[in-house]
């Protein structure tokens, strides 16, 4: 237990420098990529005396990954390199930086706690109208010692989907009816950024369901990270009129119906082409494409509108039937090559 500690929390190893504040409490830190290292001032912490005193922190370390996984690492300073009976540690989280919402502005918990002659037990809380706690899945936090005298680290590994998140970490430790303690930082809250977000679309981590396929606005609908999900234009084949002869077909108009209003329909032709705008009954017709065309020649049409699957269909004139689809691919909604039709298209 904390009296038997075999050094006094004066006892200590090499300190951490100070953390710098800034902006009225905002705590500072050294940041590189994904990887922050917040240090916390040697010996700020709450005692009693020589043997009833809150652990020392010294330094808080937070990784993260690219997939939102995200490990906490509290160093701390105290005679049992553990947290004993008594010893709390939490790391507060301002997941949504709204300090309206949540418990005192904090919507997570991590919680780990000191027994006496058993291991530390871990809790994650969720902090809405109630407050809520679980375990957690096995292995996902620690308390172990470093090696250096009377030091050990408590981690958490959790995730996140968010670009940044608030925190502060609480250590205390009760002794009858005094409860003593160290917060760090000593003023505000620290500031990680995640930095989850390797295809740059503004989605991080655990919420992006496509990591490695940017959809950003309008292409992600519902905000998921993948593009999607877009309606597909199902126009299957044009309208034709015209008089067949023996080598050729006399076009007179080329139409396209049950295209979204607004759609851009472009026909191209051995004779040329054009392209016209579908009106709010889903039609469009040619103006160029018409004429003699002999047997064999193609007429393609490119159906497209923001935020739809395209399509492209390529039309073959033949011998007694007219007009014939020969061909029809989908042209994706982020753009690229027309490609076979599949229901991934459609995003999610």
């Amino acid at each position: 237990m904390k009296g038997l500690r075999k050094l006094p929390f004066l006892a200590a190893v090499a300190g951490a420098a100070c953390a710098v504040l800034l902006g009225g409490g905002a705590a500072s830190a050294s940041q590189a990529a994904n990887h922050a290292v917040f240090a916390d001032p040697t010996g700020d912490n709450e005692s009693q005396s020589t043997s009833v005193y809150a652990s020392d922190i010294r330094q808080v370390e937070v990784t993260s990954q690219n997939n939102g996984a995200i490990k906490i690492a509290i160093t701390m300073v105290d005679g049992d390199a553990k947290l004993v009976g008594g010893d709390q540690l939490e790391v507060l989280i301002d997941y949504d930086r709204d300090r309206n919402t949540g418990q005192s502005g904090f919507d997570i918990d991590l919680v780990a706690t000191g027994h006496s002659g058993s291991a530390t037990t871990f809790a994650l809380c969720r902090l809405g109208e109630t407050r809520s706690c679980e375990e957690g899945p096995t292995d996902w936090a620690h308390d172990a010692p470093t090696g250096a005298t009377g030091t050990h680290i408590v981690d958490f590994n959790v995730s996140s989907g968010v670009a940044a998140f608030d925190f502060g970490v609480v250590e205390s430790y009760t002794s009858g009816s005094t409860t003593l303690k160290d917060i760090a930082p000593n003023s505000g809250l620290y500031t990680f950024e995640v930095k989850a977000d390797p295809d740059n679309d503004g989605v991080h981590g655990t919420a992006d369901n496509c990591p490695n396929v940017p959809a950003r606005g309008k292409n992600d609908a519902n905000h998921n990270g993948c593009p999607g999900p877009f309606k597909l234009i199902g126009t299957g084949e044009a309208h034709f009129s015209g008089e067949l002869h023996k080598t050729f077909m006399r076009l007179r108009t080329v139409t396209v119906t049950g295209v979204p209003a607004g759609a851009k329909v472009v026909f191209s032709s051995p004779k040329g082409g054009d392209s016209a705008k579908a009106n709010n009954s889903g039609s469009a017709k040619s103006k160029r494409v018409k004429g003699d065309f002999r047997y064999g020649s193609v007429i393609t049409i490119r159906i497209t509108k923001p935020q739809f699957v395209g399509v492209l269909l390529r039309e073959r004139v033949v011998a007694k039937r007219g007009l014939r689809v020969v061909q029809r691919l989908c042209i994706p909604a982020t753009g690229g090559a027309p490609v076979k039709c599949s229901a991934k298209l459609r995003g999610s």
